[in-house]
């Protein structure tokens, strides 16, 4: 059974106010509209004059009310509404998870918009996957849900693998262009290399230590010096025995070697 959700005054009331009568008490059933509480708050009016007046406190969910914080005759300061919910009620539906505008879980419409300013979409806001249509879910509902995972983790004795799609923390790649871009830079080093080395039996050649204007490195070689590299093999891959036309030029090459990765470090 889920825990009993916890409704706070609403922030736009005049505080203080001073709770003046329940209308509803433990045990009771309530529907979404039902009168909670009524309360008195002082008002001064334009000629500087006090003027008690009353208002009241409707429900924005239904359930079975758990229990009260707040007693009649108890005055409420902003701070005290801010930081206690006033009621506890155990709904027979959280609609923890959504999907379309409607819950996962009960199949209610949670679009409706009525007099209370409360909206059932709002009570599940967590993405839990890519698509823009995709399953939304509560906090609690997303909490329940990693403690869950972490446990079956646990339990299995196993890893969970999280990759970064942002690439905020490595950038990866399959692309073999990279490949090609390090293999010219490594061969650039190499030349140059060659030509800062003095030889003991003749004198270094004028024209062979002017630099060729033709022999230019990849502009993208400083930024791939610390790329890193590994392959997988096609058994990592998991790739099917090909029993028809063998692949051919890249296909071939990674059916045949595996796949080869590129890291960059951030």
């Amino acid at each position: 059974m889920s825990s009993p959700t916890e409704l706070f005054l609403p922030p736009d009331f005049p505080y203080p106010i001073r709770v003046v009568a329940r209308a509803v008490e433990p045990s009771a059933n309530v529907a979404r509209g039902s009168r909670l509480l009524s309360y008195s708050f002082t008002h001064t009016t334009p000629d500087a004059q006090s003027e008690l007046r009353f208002g009241t406190w409707d429900s924005a969910i239904e359930g079975t009310v758990d229990k009260w914080v707040f007693k009649p005759g108890e005055t409420v300061s902003a701070r005290k509404a801010r930081e206690l919910p006033a009621i506890y009620i155990t709904e027979p539906c959280k609609h923890g998870v959504q999907l379309g505008g409607l819950c996962a879980l009960c199949g209610k419409d949670m679009t409706d918009y009525d007099y209370t300013g409360f909206s059932d979409t709002s009570r599940a806001s967590i993405q839990m996957t890519h698509l823009a249509n995709g399953p939304l879910v509560s906090l609690e509902e997303a909490q329940r849900i990693e403690q869950e995972t972490a446990q079956h983790l646990l339990e299995w004795r196993k890893l969970s693998l999280i990759v970064d799609l942002d690439q905020t923390i490595v950038h990866a790649t399959v692309d073999p262009t990279v490949g090609e871009w390090i293999a010219e830079g490594e061969a650039w080093e190499t030349r140059h290399t060659q030509k800062k080395e003095p030889t003991d039996d003749k004198e270094p050649d004028s024209d062979a230590t002017v630099s060729d204007p033709d022999d230019e490195v990849n502009p993208n070689w400083e930024a791939l010096k610390d790329v890193r590299k590994f392959r997988l093999g096609p058994e990592a891959l998991g790739q099917p025995s090909f029993r028809g036309p063998r692949g051919k030029g890249k296909d071939k090459a990674i059916e045949n070697e595996g796949c080869m990765y590129y890291i960059k470090p951030r």
